[in-house]
């Protein structure tokens, strides 16, 4: 045993070079904990995001159902008064129509 092989002397000299099994467990934990926290703000920034798009979506929801509401009001407010004018030339004939029969 206590002559060694080439073999052995470069996996002895490799297990040398990495750091303990503990250590390297310590090190990913505390890589992981970083990713964790990372993706944690991650989430909450993109869950702000979400909250900002559905009040958005909302607002121009209801903006739409106001514009579209003033259009047809709008709209109606026309057509009556098309109508008031209307009725006001059809009143103008008929008094003309009798008006020559008279």
């Amino acid at each position: 045993s206590s002559t060694m092989n080439s073999t052995d002397v470069s996996a002895a000299k490799r297990n040398s070079d990495l750091p303990s099994f503990k250590g390297l467990s310590e090190m990913s934990a505390s890589r992981l904990k970083k990713r964790i926290q990372k993706l944690e703000q991650e989430n909450l920034q993109l869950e702000s995001l979400v909250a900002q798009w559905k009040e958005k979506y909302y607002e121009v929801k209801s903006l739409k159902e106001r514009v579209a509401t003033d259009v047809v009001e709008d709209i109606h407010k026309k057509i009556v008064v098309m109508q008031e004018q209307l009725n006001a030339e059809v009143e103008k004939n008929y008094r003309k129509q009798i008006d020559e029969l008279n």
